[in-house]
Parts: structure tokens; C-alpha cells; sequence
């Protein structure tokens, strides 16, 4: 996120943190100095930023980072880099998953299927359980839970077209 709010254009910290704030609204809601500004150094010690200083009147000055070359191919090699998720899908998974899809323009569609699918196929064997529970355990299921059951099951399939939509798209 912190090298891919470049791709916007030069900003300094502040600025970095209020455009990840801005483009992830709540999903994101505190983007830390502590978060930030190491990685900002580690990113022009690698050479994916350079930076410079930008004096101004009557207040402190501001180093103001830049995208390298090198910078913008390592988002795109990050964007096609697989979330390593275990066998049950975490909401960090989908949080990692979401920055991915912001930097999907970047890459191929064999390489954006290549991120897609394992959340696609999770998603798809969790609908078909469900599915599978519901018809052979409905006569025996709580009100409650069969509110889960009819409203689970339409979210996973919206999710799953979803994810098919990421893969076919050109």
C-alpha cells in the first residue's frame, strides 16, 4: 500500500498516509508513523524510491519520496505474488487480497487468476458445504441459523462471481 500510494505521484509521509486513508476509507482507518516511515527508508535503500528535500517557509521541511522504476515493477511483482493462505480463508487474507485487486491493472490475467483462484475455490467449497448442511440437516435447523444458511449462501455466490469476474476480465 505504502509504495503502491506512489504510483499517485511524489508525496511525503503524511501525505502517504492520508492517501491509503483516503483511497481504503475504514478498511485501513490508522495508517501508523511506525508503519510508514521505516519502510519508506528500507524502500530507497532498496532503490524502489528516491527521495527529496523539500524546503519551505516558516515550517520544517519535508522529504518527499518518488517512485523508481524499480519501485513500480516490484508493486507489479507483489500484485501477481500469490496471498499465502492457509486452509481457511482469514479476513487478513481478504485484507491482503483487497491491495492486490487495487494493483490488478498492472498484471496479466494469467497472473491475477493465479491470486483469484485459491479465495475463488475456498469460497466455492464453503457455498457447496453449506449447501450440502441445508438440504440434509433443514428439517433439524433453528430459525436463526437458517437465516444464516439463506443469506450466507447468496453473499458466497456473489463473492464467487466476483472472483470469476477478477479472472476473465481482459
Amino acid at each position: 500500500m505504502i509504495l503502491g500510494s506512489l504510483m499517485a505521484g511524489p508525496a511525503h509521509g503524511y501525505q502517504i498516509k492520508k492517501r491509503i486513508t483516503d483511497t481504503f476509507g475504514d478498511q485501513y482507518p490508522h495508517v501508523s508513523d511506525s508503519a510508514v516511515y521505516p519502510r519508506l527508508l528500507r524502500f530507497e535503500k532498496e532503490s524502489l524510491t528516491k527521495s527529496q528535500i523539500q524546503i519551505q517557509n516558516k515550517a520544517p521541511s519535508k522529504k518527499v519520496y518518488h517512485l523508481t522504476d524499480a519501485g513500480m515493477q516490484k508493486i507489479k511483482e507483489l500484485a501477481a505474488k500469490p496471498v499465502k493462505a492457509n486452509k481457511k480463508i482469514t479476513h487478513a487474507d481478504l485484507d491482503e487480497l483487497s491491495i492486490h485487486i487495487m494493483f490488478f491493472s498492472l498484471i496479466s490475467r494469467e497472473e491475477r487468476k493465479k491470486v483469484i483462484e485459491p479465495f475463488y475455490n475456498y469460497l466455492k467449497r464453503r457455498r457447496d458445504t453449506a449447501i450440502d448442511k441445508l438440504e440434509k440437516y433443514k428439517p433439524q435447523i433453528d430459525k436463526y441459523t437458517l437465516v444464516l444458511f439463506e443469506y450466507g449462501i447468496p453473499m458466497d455466490e456473489k463473492g464467487l462471481e466476483m472472483y470469476q469476474k477478477l479472472m476473465d476480465m481482459e
